[in-house]
């Protein structure tokens, strides 16, 4: 069974929870980018809401789902990334912003 790590309101932030290696529990990783720390979903809807571009660049979660990457492509393994809108604004624009991020 895989663990699930999360950019939540009330979760560690991803780069903390990486340094457990107790979260990689098997062959795939899954990741759900939601809210950033401490910012509840109301609020995430009310500041972005209609979502047509990034607002709040997440700088710490767009690096960890980058590793998160970086680390599947290293071992040859699956990785699942959720990215919500209510994480930056507008999850497309965020997604784009990690992989163009990625050195070729």
């Amino acid at each position: 069974m895989a663990h699930v790590l999360n950019a939540w309101s009330r979760m560690p932030i991803l780069s903390e929870q990486l340094q457990h290696r107790e979260v990689f529990t098997t062959d795939l990783t899954i990741a759900r980018a939601l809210l950033q720390r401490g910012r509840n979903y109301d609020e995430a809807v009310r500041r972005f809401s209609p979502y047509r571009a990034i607002q709040d660049p997440y700088h710490d979660a767009r690096e960890a789902l980058l590793a998160l990457i970086r680390r599947a492509e290293s071992n040859r393994e699956p990785v699942y990334l959720f990215v919500n809108n209510r994480l930056e604004g507008n999850a497309p624009q965020t997604i784009e912003a990690i992989l163009e991020s990625e050195p070729e």
